[in-house]
This record gives structure tokens, C-alpha cells and sequence, in this order.
């Protein structure tokens, strides 16, 4: 028996290539490349020669596919191993006796077009060349798509549709397409992993599609498809309003559902839910089983429409959900209850002051009409339709609120049913009251006598307003507003002010503060609404009159450049904050014929000019037109025009055209004695100013009146609400948004696009992004919870470019406290459910909510939520087993915090 090691066998092969002619260790001797070894005593069985399998494989090992990975399976394999590839050795990494490895430049092989020649050296004794195994080029492949399927209508959620695909041999050059379509945007993450963008209309409905990977490089190739299916989502019904709709007899009244609206005579009942169709096939609402119709509104709910004949009879009904494969399902039933006679469905208000004077109560819901009547107690209220339909409002008296406890309301109709009652609470407490926002947050240092504006909910007749602790003379408006007067003291120097609102006792309470700065400058003044700026040459002296924001005692107009004798004619008598600002124009600044140009200007600190007015003086015999707007900001996407003939001056009828400069404009709406042009963004493009006149066929042209073009405008902040929030008031992972009203954010308001491209926030001096709503004075801004999650103040301004730099408004603070509100509640919805209901969710609507805010059920804890502004409670239907009423409140905890007045949930039989 002889025993050999490799060493040994290295050395007895040297011995006898010496000693031996015809023996040789180059490894392409012999036939077929096998070697010719000589006999060495060693059984071939031993170590035989090796095999390379076709499972052996090549994949890129770079992003650009510069580099190849040379993976060989196989058997026979030893350390010293070799692989060659297309004849050239390769530096081998040995990992087993049936697996090596080697990696290579692509470069050296770019001549070849579908595959390469692999074969294994193995060192003697035995082992030898492999024979020749041909493996493909690098092919994209495809493991798996993550997810592996996308939901249709998916487009409606508003997020992002992306596909992580999964395999290898994966470049940057790779992109992902549909068969047939367009190739997807497509990012490249790693040789294993790329991710697709989905068109919207990729999941347009339930379908199909085939994807794939095409690579262009040195060796083009294409993945095999693979298919991503678009399934139909399971669908949920979240909610349903109303729980309980008012049977429609034959002969009875025609029920209106949710305020009482009827819809020729069927009932709409309102359903959120998920996983709605909105395309293809679309989602079947089922009424005990059988399809129904449906309408989409614009918030995501649908209106299911019950045709008289599905709820001719008083009992229950079943709603469900069922969308069609693949995919799809049927959602759970929500019980409708059916009552014959009218129903009630909310109460406002749905609580009152023991001891209170009277008040108009409003009763919304079903089956109601001019001969029905309001029942406190039992007995009979002064009762009327609301002038909208669909409500009644009752009178109830000062009388009706001298006990403490729960009032029972409910509506007779004229055939004399009666609908379940709803519970009054008449509370011997008074609500904490909640602020919101302040008109305005922001005044300049030196401002003199100001009206602030307290704006809240919960509010009473005592309620008084605090500046700095000190209470102040305080003028109830209604429940949801306060104001007080400023002196001339109290906004003599910068800081801030801490403004809070006390109710006293019985309950009461004080209300988180809110911040008002007063800023050390002055703002750019905005005209708003600039009266009559038109007058006859000669008269002996005018008067102009100015209304706009920004205003001081310090302001002045200017004639021209030169300064008119200015007081502050009125100042802060709405909630808007404008002022009226007048000045006294002399006649012999109106003896002749032409056109003056008045500003408003704020000395420094800040402050600054107001755009343009042009003051038309008429030669003898001349007339002229108003316009509004004045002027436009120069970069404006549109405006609308208006020419109107409110003036005796003016000389409009259906056929009068605006000369735009050299140019006539046709009016795009008349109306009488007035028209309007529309002015596409190419007419507003450039800083100046356009001479504009009326032609009118039978008078000839009006007075010229220069129309300015303006640089961009400082925007002006008014108010932003809330302007107090609590620490982790949405949680960790939730939202709201700031609400900023000002003006200026875009360059004209008679506009379809309000979107303002330039305008933006700036908070705590970072710029964030914000949008407008349709009226052009209010933008939202998204706040997150990371935004609140620490105390202090957010100092919030507007921004916008201009020639000169950046314009700013003047600051507002965003208090972010670590103290929380006492909630306050308003409503419930539902406000009661028949006796044996199942499960259902409790809308709580009020003001004061935050995320750890609970609902509780005669001092039970129930699983809430917060959406929005308003909490969501999953009652259980084994409160429901009893008939009887059950006091609904709020609790939030510390800091701050503490328990809402309750409002009362009916049980009835």
C-alpha cells in the first residue's frame, strides 16, 4: 500500500519529467487537453479529473459592469485549482470541492457575443484539464417583485407608486418597463436591487401587467417577464351617517337623510370607508344584498342613494361592500336601524347654562315638515322650519333650564309619531374656555389705540380677556369671540404680550395663552379697497379715502412724491383688521387735467411705500372708468379685469371694449353697466405701466388711466391659527397644518390659480412651502408632529424675492407649550342608538383635543382616536344591551388637561 500526500506527488512528478522523455505537466498536452499523465501508482478513482457543471454562472460585480463574477459548480475540485475562461487563466479562489470562484475585467471579452468557454485545471496526481462548458453572458434576472402585487385605484391615495424589483446581474444603465409600454422611471440601488416609479394609471383597474429589465451595456440583454397583478383591495366600510334613518311610508313625508335634504324622494346616507373603486368595474354597495347606487363626494365619502321602496318599513337594513376579483371581497355589514316617524340626528347646541337665558334650539334630522313640533320634556315648543329646510328650530325658554339634568327632545309629526329622544344636558358648570388665534397676531411698536380680536370656543357672557395676567374690559360677541381695546400704552414698546381668556365659576376656567408680538417696525402698507380716485378738473378740493391693512397713526399719503395733511379716520372696527386712512387733496392740485399717482407711505424702522393708485383728473367733458384691480403684480399668471360704471362719469354699455395700450380687448363677461377682460400672463410680464381706456360706440374713449405693473409685493400677515399647540398634540407621527391669513401672497386675487409660487413661510427663519386656498387670502401650512415636539415659540413670517432681496411681513409667534387644554365637547355623532345596536364609532367634535385625549363612557376609558379635530371612539355593543342614557366626556390627562363637561348619549327602546 503506498500513502501519498501532495507534496510527495509533487516531488515523485518532478523526479520522473527529469528522468522521463514524453512526460509533461503543460496542461494542454495530450488528446482533448486531458493531460497525458503517467502511470504514478495512483487509482484515477482517487482524484479524479474535474468536472464543470452548467449551473456554473457569470454576474456583474459592479454598478457599471466593468468586472465579472465567475462562479463554477462542479465536481473534483482542490486547492490550486484553476479556472480558465476562454482558454486565459484567472487568479481562482477556492471554496469547496465543488465550487470556485474568479473575478475578471469584462473588457478583455468584449468580443464575445452570447457565451463563453469555462474549463477547471486541477493539479496531478489525476485532476487535469475539465472539458470545455459554454455559460451564458450576464443576463438581467428577475427573483422577485416587492410588493408582489398593487392595489387598483391605487392612484387615489395620493402616495407614491414604486416597485422594488429584486435578482441580479443588475447596471445602472438597467430600466424596468411594462411589455408594450414606455420604459419606468427606474433607480438603481444595486446589482441585486433596482426600483421602478409607477405611472397612476398603472393601476387603473384590475388587470395584468407583464414587467421586465432591459440592460444596454457591452453585452445587450433583457430579464424574462414577470408578471405584477393589480388586485382589487378588500374594501371596509369605516362609518355610516346617519345609524338611523326615518321609514318612507306611502303618503308619509319624503325623508331627507343627513339635515334632512331629500334627493327626489330617496334616501342618501353617507359612508367613508377604504378600499373604494373609483375606476374600472368600481366598488357594488349592497342594501340587504342587493346593489344600490352611489355618489362620490368630493371628501372621499360616497352618498349610497335607498331608493322608497328598500325602507318602505320600519326595521333594519344591512349595508356592505364588495368589490370583484381579482383580489376584492365583501366587507363587513353596518346595521342601518329604520324608524317609522321622524328622526332626530343632532341637536345644536347640545348642552346649556343651568340658570341660562333662552335660546333657538336647531334640531336637524328626518321627516320633518311644517306641522311638526319640538318637545322639551314632553311638552310642546314654539317650533319653525329653518329657512334652508330640512331643520326645525324651536324657542326654548329661559324656564326650561331652571333645573339641572337632562332634558329629553324629541319631534312630533303631523300624523302624530314621535321620533327615539336625544338627551339636553342643562349642566350646573360652566365649559373651560379654549383659544385659537388672535386678530391680529402681530402689531408695530407705537401703534396706538387697537381692537384685539380673541377668537375660541366655549366662551361666556363673563368671560374676560387677560394682557400679561391683568384682566381687561372685554366685549362678548358670541361663544367663539372676544374683544378688548388696546391703549396706545400697551403697544408703546416691543415684546410680547400673553393673552389668555378666564371664565369664572361655577366650572370655568383659564385658557392656554396665546402670544401676540409686537414688532419694533413697521409694516409695507397695503391699500385694499382705494374708494373713488377720479374727479372733475377745477374742483375746489377732494377728499381720499384709503382702506387697507398696515396702517399707523404714523402713515401719510402722498400726492405725486409730496405728502397730504393724513389722519386715521377709522381703525380697527371689524375683525379683518382694516384701517381708513384720508387725506384732504387742495385744489391746486386739481386744476388741471391728467393723472396723479398716490401711495401710502410707513416711516422706518420698516415700513416702506403701498403700490400705486393713479387719481384720474377729467378735463371738461371727459369721463372715466374704475378698475379693479388697480394694479397687478408683475409675474401674475392671470387677471380678471373689472370695469365697472358705478361712477356718473363712466359710459358703459354691452358694447364698450378695454383698449389694453395699442391693443383692443374684448370683455370675456358683461354684465350691465360693467364687463370684464381677462389678462393672460404675457400682458403681465414686465415692471411698468399700460395706458388703459374704454371705447364705447356713440361716446368715443374715456380719460387714459395708467394701469401699474408692480414689483413683487410684500406679503402681510395678519392672523395664524391655532396660535397655541400643545407638545405632541398629533402624536408622534401625525399632522395639522397652520392657517396664515394675509394678503399679498399672490399677485392678484382675481385669479382661477392661486397657487403662489414665490410666497412662502418661513419658520423659525427655514423656508417651507405652503398652499392657498380658493380665496387668495388664506395659505395652510403643513405642520408635523417633530414641529411641536418641543416647548417654546415659533416665530412664523411670510417671504417672497424681489429685485432687491427678500421681502418679509412682519413676525408672528406660534406658542408650543407643554401644557395641554381642558377639552371642550360640542357634539356627538351619533347622539343615540336604538336599544341592541351593534359596535359602532362615536365622532366627538369640539375644540381642545389632543392625541392623548379619551373618550369615556359613564367613566369608562373607550379605544380612541384622534382625526383630524375631532376623536373617534369604538363603542361596544355591550353598552348598548339596556336602554337608558350614558354621559359622553373627554378626558386629557397632565400637563394641564383634565375633564370636558359631558354631553349625553341615548339609549332608546
Amino acid at each position: 500500500m503506498r500513502v501519498w500526500n501532495h507534496l510527495g506527488a509533487w516531488v515523485l512528478a518532478v523526479v520522473l519529467c527529469a528522468c522521463g522523455p514524453g512526460l509533461s505537466l503543460n496542461p494542454d498536452a495530450g488528446n482533448g487537453g486531458t493531460g497525458g499523465n503517467p502511470d504514478t501508482g495512483v487509482s484515477p478513482e482517487e482524484i479524479p479529473a474535474p468536472v464543470v457543471e452548467r449551473s456554473s454562472e457569470l454576474t456583474y460585480a459592479d454598478p457599471d459592469g466593468e468586472t465579472l463574477n465567475l462562479t463554477v459548480h462542479g465536481q473534483g475540485f482542490v486547492p490550486g485549482s484553476i479556472i480558465h475562461w476562454e482558454g486565459q487563466p484567472l487568479t481562482t479562489t477556492y471554496l469547496s470541492e465543488t465550487r470556485l470562484t474568479a473575478t475578471f475585467p469584462s473588457a478583455s471579452f468584449r468580443y464575445l457575443v452570447m457565451n463563453g468557454a469555462v474549463q477547471v485545471f486541477a493539479p496531478a496526481p489525476g485532476g487535469g484539464l475539465s472539458e470545455r462548458v459554454y455559460i451564458p453572458l450576464p443576463s438581467p434576472v428577475i427573483s422577485e417583485l416587492v410588493p408582489g402585487h398593487i392595489a387598483a385605484d391605487c392612484e387615489q391615495t395620493g402616495e407614491p407608486i414604486s416597485v422594488r424589483v429584486l435578482g441580479k446581474n443588475f447596471l445602472r444603465t438597467s430600466v424596468v418597463s411594462f411589455v408594450g409600454s414606455l420604459p419606468l422611471s427606474t433607480t438603481f440601488v444595486s446589482n441585486q436591487e433596482l426600483t421602478a416609479r409607477l405611472e397612476r394609471s398603472a393601476c387603473y383597474s384590475a388587470s395584468t401587467h407583464l414587467l421586465y429589465v432591459d440592460t444596454p451595456s457591452v453585452w445587450p440583454r433583457s430579464s424574462a417577464r414577470v408578471a405584477l397583478e393589480v388586485r382589487n383591495p378588500e374594501p371596509v366600510i369605516d362609518d355610516v351617517w346617519p345609524r338611523v334613518i326615518s321609514a318612507l311610508e306611502p303618503g308619509g313625508a319624503d325623508a331627507g337623510v343627513d339635515a334632512g335634504t331629500p334627493s327626489e324622494g330617496n334616501v342618501l346616507l353617507s359612508l367613508w370607508g377604504t378600499g373604494l373603486l373609483h375606476r374600472g368595474t368600481g366598488t357594488e354597495v349592497r342594501w340587504n344584498g342587493a346593489r344600490v347606487s352611489y355618489i362620490w363626494n368630493g371628501d372621499g365619502s360616497i352618498s349610497v342613494v335607498l331608493p322608497p321602496e328598500l325602507v318602505a318599513t320600519s326595521g333594519q337594513g344591512e349595508l356592505t361592500l364588495h368589490n370583484p376579483p381579482p383580489g376584492g371581497g365583501t366587507s363587513s355589514p353596518t346595521r342601518i336601524s329604520i324608524h317609522s316617524g321622524p328622526v332626530v340626528h343632532e341637536l345644536i347646541p347640545s348642552s346649556a347654562e343651568l340658570g341660562g337665558a333662552g335660546f333657538t334650539l336647531e334640531v336637524s334630522g328626518e321627516r320633518f315638515d311644517g306641522a311638526s313640533t319640538v318637545y322639551w320634556n314632553g311638552r310642546a315648543r314654539t317650533t319653525r322650519l329653518h329657512p334652508y329646510g330640512g331643520r326645525l328650530l324651536a324657542d326654548i325658554p329661559a324656564a326650561d333650564l331652571t333645573l339641572p339634568g337632562t332634558a329629553r327632545i324629541t319631534v312630533v309629526g303631523r300624523d302624530g309619531k314621535v321620533s327615539p329622544p336625544l338627551g339636553f344636558l342643562v349642566s350646573e358648570e360652566r365649559p373651560a374656555p379654549v383659544v385659537r388665534s388672535l386678530s391680529s397676531a402681530v402689531f408695530s411698536a407705537g401703534s396706538g389705540w387697537r381692537t384685539l380680536w380673541v377668537y375660541g370656543s366655549g366662551f361666556h357672557q363673563d368671560s374676560r380677556i387677560r394682557w400679561n395676567g391683568e384682566e381687561r374690559v372685554t366685549t362678548f360677541v358670541d361663544s367663539t369671540t372676544l374683544r378688548t381695546s388696546l391703549s396706545a400704552a400697551d403697544l408703546q414698546s416691543a415684546g410680547v404680550a400673553r393673552i389668555t381668556v378666564v371664565t369664572p365659576g361655577p366650572g370655568g376656567g383659564t385658557s392656554l395663552p396665546l402670544l401676540l408680538r409686537i414688532e419694533p417696525r413697521l409694516a409695507v402698507p397695503v391699500i385694499s379697497s382705494p374708494g373713488t380716485m377720479m374727479a372733475p378738473s377745477g374742483t375746489p378740493e377732494a377728499e381720499v379715502s384709503l382702506v387697507g391693512y398696515g396702517f399707523e397713526p404714523t402713515s401719510v399719503i402722498l400726492w405725486n412724491g409730496e405728502t397730504l395733511p393724513t389722519w386715521l379716520t377709522t381703525y380697527d372696527t371689524t375683525s379683518v383688521q382694516e384701517a381708513r386712512l384720508s387725506a384732504r387733496v387742495p385744489a391746486s392740485r386739481l386744476a388741471s387735467p391728467g393723472t396723479a399717482e398716490v401711495h401710502v407711505l410707513n416711516p422706518e424702522p420698516g415700513g416702506g411705500l403701498s403700490d400705486p393708485v393713479p387719481f384720474t383728473i377729467l378735463a371738461p367733458g371727459e369721463w372715466g372708468v374704475p378698475l379693479s384691480p388697480a394694479s397687478a403684480e408683475v409675474g401674475t399668471q392671470e387677471l380678471y379685469l373689472d370695469v365697472n360704471n358705478l361712477w356718473s362719469y363712466s359710459h358703459i354699455t354691452k358694447d364698450s371694449v378695454l383698449q389694453w395700450g395699442s391693443e383692443v380687448l374684448v370683455p370675456s363677461r358683461r354684465d350691465e353697466g360693467s364687463f370684464t377682460v381677462h389678462l393672460e400672463k404675457e400682458r403681465l410680464a414686465s415692471v411698468g405701466k399700460v395706458e388703459v381706456r374704454v371705447f364705447t360706440p356713440g361716446v368715443g374713449l374715456s380719460a387714459p388711466r395708467p394701469f401699474p405693473i408692480v414689483p413683487p409685493r410684500t406679503p402681510w400677515l395678519g392672523t395664524i391659527s391655532p396660535g397655541v399647540v400643545s407638545v405632541g398634540q398629533w402624536g408622534e407621527t401625525g399632522s395639522g397644518a397652520l392657517r396664515v391669513h394675509g394678503e399679498n401672497f399672490v399677485g392678484a386675487h382675481y385669479s382661477s390659480q392661486y397657487r403662489p409660487p414665490d410666497t412662502q413661510v418661513l419658520w423659525n427663519g427655514t423656508a417651507r412651502s405652503m398652499s392657498l386656498n380658493s380665496s387668495g387670502y388664506d395659505a395652510r401650512i403643513p405642520v408635523t408632529a417633530a414641529d411641536v415636539r418641543t416647548a417654546g415659540s415659533v416665530q412664523v413670517r411670510l417671504s417672497k424675492p424681489s429685485a432687491v432681496g427678500e421681502t418679509e411681513s412682519l413676525m408672528a409667534l406660534l406658542h408650543v407649550t407643554l401644557e395641554r387644554p381642558v377639552p371642550l365637547l360640542q357634539g356627538l355623532r351619533p347622539a343615540g342608538m336604538p336599544v341592541g345596536s351593534p359596535s359602532f364609532p362615536l365622532r366627538v367634535s369640539g375644540s381642545g383635543f389632543h392625541a392623548a385625549s379619551v373618550v369615556q363612557w359613564n367613566d369608562e376609558s373607550l379605544p380612541t382616536r384622534l382625526e383630524g379635530e375631532t376623536l373617534v371612539a369604538t363603542v361596544p355593543a355591550s353598552v348598548l344591551a339596556q336602554p337608558g342614557e350614558a354621559r359622553v366626556r373627554v378626558v386629557t390627562p397632565e400637563p394641564g388637561g383634565g375633564p370636558s363637561l359631558p354631553l349625553v348619549f341615548q339609549v332608546y327602546p
